[in-house]
């Protein structure tokens, strides 16, 4: 914002680039979770959690530069849940497939809210 309150040109420009990388994060994230089932193969489960946890890795920095804070939290928390369901180094259960479905959702919803204002 200038010394007046209003958004620069520059920031909107930025702020347009952040939605279109935002919603490449979101796109990426969503046929991923096919592979967080139970059933899908534990090597195919460690890839799903590796490239999500980028996902939201790289969301939540890009709503840092642009100042969205709830976006911002709700990756982190999903970088969390990604991070303690990897440290099981178990396949993944029916409860943490669940929950990270549901970060997702969060996260898809934090994205959705803020941009709408």
């Amino acid at each position: 914002m200038d010394l007046h309150g209003n958004t620069t040109e520059f920031q909107e420009r930025l702020l347009a680039t952040f939605w279109r990388e935002a919603q490449g994060h979101i796109d990426a994230m969503t046929p991923l979770l096919a592979w967080l089932e139970p059933a899908a193969s534990g090597d195919n489960q460690v890839r799903a959690l590796e490239r999500l946890f980028r996902e939201a890795h790289g969301l939540k920095g890009a709503a840092q530069v642009v100042d969205r804070p709830e976006i911002a939290a709700q990756s982190r928390q999903l970088e969390r849940l990604v991070m303690s369901v990897r440290q099981c180094e178990q396949p993944i259960t029916s409860a943490q497939a669940a929950a990270l479905i549901d970060a997702v959702a969060a996260t898809q919803h934090a994205v959705l809210r803020d941009k709408q204002g």
